[in-house]
């Protein structure tokens, strides 16, 4: 839902890294994703909140090196 808001008011949409492309690059750094999470804001609460699944918009994800 968030992300057709911006969509529509964003003509640049498109130069995001969206979070599948995010995990390619860093799988192919050899890097590991450990997790990804989404950051959502409510303007009727005026609250920012952390989503498992709304990684539409604002993200962020952690990646490790694995052990040799």
């Amino acid at each position: 839902p968030n992300s057709a808001l911006v969509a529509a008011r964003h003509a640049h949409l498109g130069k995001f890294i969206t979070p599948q492309e995010l995990s390619r690059y860093l799988e192919s750094a050899d890097l590991a994703v450990k997790s990804e999470m989404g950051i959502t804001y409510s303007p009727l609460n005026d609250q920012f909140s952390l989503s498992r699944t709304d990684l539409g918009v604002n993200y962020m994800m952690v990646a490790e090196k694995p052990a040799a």
